[in-house]
């Protein structure tokens, strides 16, 4: 399974560095037929956590181009119960630190798609990532996937509304170890 992650790191670096992924995009439905599967082996395999951690960064590293055609996220939700996956690992001090930064990372690859983000407002995946914001301040890599997270997740009209109106992720406590963040990188 590492070796399929690290494939998937390579493709969505490859699509990333692309001025226009719709057209240049090479590698347009390589992981079309494993999607679906890679939901459903890692909805059966929650206990195996070596192999759930490398399911999760996979589909972390999934792109729209990527997904079965016609399909969007949102479509997948729907079919698959992954939410539900999602807000179990999400719980405080259900998973470790690992799983936990690969959720986060899978939150942001769904929240790109409108529609993701709002059955993730549905499921309480904004309200759980915020507890893990509150939870994991000392973790500095599962913090900077968090600011890449809430990009992803203020860009999408429904989970902004609940972020902005519904929690203090936006306003509120978060902003200090915003404050508190920038000063210990400086060595102030």
């Amino acid at each position: 399974m590492k070796i399929i992650r690290n494939i998937s790191i390579w493709t969505h670096g490859e699509f990333e560095s692309i001025a226009d992924p719709g057209k240049e995009y090479s590698y347009k439905g390589l992981w079309r037929p494993v999607v679906e599967q890679l939901i459903q082996l890692s909805l059966k395999n929650a206990a195996n956590h070596d192999l759930l951690v490398e399911i999760l960064g996979t589909l972390g590293n999934m792109t729209p181009l990527d997904l079965p055609k016609g399909a969007s996220w949102s479509d997948i939700i729907r079919k698959h119960d992954i939410l539900g996956l999602i807000a179990h690992l999400l719980v405080p001090d259900m998973a470790q630190n690992d799983i936990v930064l690969e959720v986060i990372i899978f939150v942001a690859t769904l929240a790109q798609n409108d529609e993701a983000s709002s059955h993730m407002v549905e499921a309480g995946i904004i309200q759980a990532v915020e507890s893990v914001w509150q939870e994991r301040r000392d973790d500095v890599e599962i913090q900077l996937q968090l600011l890449y997270a809430y990009w992803h997740l203020l860009l999408a009209l429904p989970a902004r509304d609940e972020l902005m109106h519904k929690t203090q992720a936006v306003a509120g406590k978060s902003k200090y170890f915003f404050l508190d963040y920038s000063t210990s990188c400086r060595g102030d």
